[in-house]
Parts: C-alpha cells; sequence; structure tokens
C-alpha cells in the first residue's frame, strides 16, 4: 500500500563453539510511496508549479516502490540472552 514499508524474510540460529548464538537473517524489504504535490510544503508548490509549466501541464503524480534486501547478523550472549553485536541492515 502507498505509505507502506514491508519487512519479511527468514532467520536461522547458530550456535558458535564458545557459547555464543549467532541469528542469521536474508530479509527483503519494500517501501511505498506516492509522488505528489504536499501543499504543507511550500517548496513542493513551487516544484509543481515548475512541473506543469516544462510538461505543459502533463505532469502526474506516481506510485514509487523501492525494494532491496541484505544479509543481517545479530550475536546473542545465551547467558544473558542480551544482544552483543549486530551487523547489516537495519543496524547498521
Amino acid at each position: 500500500d502507498v505509505g507502506g514499508f514491508i519487512i519479511y524474510g527468514e532467520g536461522i540460529m547458530e550456535e558458535q563453539p564458545d557459547g555464543n548464538e549467532i541469528i542469521r537473517l536474508n530479509l527483503h524489504y519494500q517501501w511505498n510511496d506516492i509522488i505528489d504535490p504536499n501543499p504543507e510544503y511550500g517548496t513542493d508548490t513551487l516544484k509543481s508549479i515548475f512541473g506543469e509549466f516544462i510538461t505543459l501541464g502533463q505532469a502526474e503524480s506516481y506510485e514509487i516502490n523501492i525494494t532491496w534486501e541484505d544479509n543481517s547478523s545479530m550475536l546473542l550472549n545465551p547467558t544473558t540472552r542480551r544482544i552483543s553485536n549486530t551487523s547489516g541492515y537495519p543496524f547498521n
């Protein structure tokens, strides 16, 4: 949906020789929006006027969907059950 953000994927937990556990995540992300002038922002109004001018009145709003994926991991201390280290998006 427009304005939505979706995260989905899968993860596995691997026990390490030192007793820590690593949670490995293969995640997919999708950001959805509509590109249209928002009158609450003065620059949007100016850009809209400019867009209408240079396209001879043919400028239109459009939907945009940006997708990406990333492999992430979390190092989990089994004693404290706390995350001690992270890597990959969205952690860093």
